[in-house]
């Protein structure tokens, strides 16, 4: 009897195994196809909104972020921020979703769109001592609008205390990574700091360079903050 126990103990012991597998099978492969399906519908909200079709695109984004996509929270606030195309440009819900970005995704744009709209006052009361918080998050990240903006606050004393050597020290590494208004910066503190000729030469090429390239494309990421 305690054989035949046994026998029955291993044999149920043998089919709860063999269920769970394939219970774990059937959930790898239904992740499998949810995962399809996402980036199938990130490359049509890509898509759409390229084709110029914010709204559609707005929509398509928001429904991955129903979907637990956390990339789609700043490409929603990116929409509402720049507005258009059957989207009406909304600086408070940008905010929302930008900070919706940062608090649940880390998103590291997010940050610079967050100091972009303190900083503008966009949507929030301005306020640069919050814009440089949010800017100096990424000093780390080589991001050149955002080393642009902290130089540049550094160099104002927007939000922080006035400090020429640091301006300088963000201004120049901004610089070095392609920002192509950086340059007129530095110009502008060299004349202000008796380089006047060498910095009013620097000032009209880094001019003459920024409309050529205004020009040609105005959203050239050398350009954008």
């Amino acid at each position: 009897m305690l054989s035949t126990l046994n026998r029955q103990l291993r044999i149920f012991l043998l089919s709860d195994r063999v269920t769970y597998q394939h219970s774990t099978v059937a959930e790898m492969n239904k992740m499998t196809d949810e995962n399809q399906q996402r980036e199938a519908l990130w490359a049509n909200a890509v898509q759409t909104f390229r084709k110029g079709d914010k709204a559609g695109a707005l929509f398509l984004f928001k429904k991955l972020s129903q979907q637990g996509s956390l990339a789609a929270l700043l490409e929603i606030g990116n929409i509402y921020e720049l507005g258009g195309n059957g989207v009406e440009q909304d600086y408070v819900e940008a905010r929302r979703w930008y900070e919706r970005a940062v608090n649940e995704a880390d998103e590291i744009k997010a940050y610079s769109s967050l100091g972009r709209l303190y900083y503008c006052g966009h949507g929030v009361q301005q306020d640069f001592s919050k814009a440089f918080f949010y800017f100096n998050k990424l000093k780390e990240e080589n991001e050149p609008g955002v080393l642009y903006m902290i130089g540049k606050m550094y160099a104002k004393g927007l939000g922080v205390e006035r400090d020429i050597d640091s301006a300088l020290l963000f201004l120049r590494q901004s610089a070095d990574l392609g920002n192509a208004v950086a340059p007129r910066e530095i110009a502008v503190i060299e004349m202000e700091n008796g380089q006047r000729l060498s910095g009013a030469l620097s000032w009209l090429r880094a001019t003459f360079r920024l409309a050529w390239i205004l020009l040609r494309d105005p959203g050239d990421n050398r350009i954008k903050i």
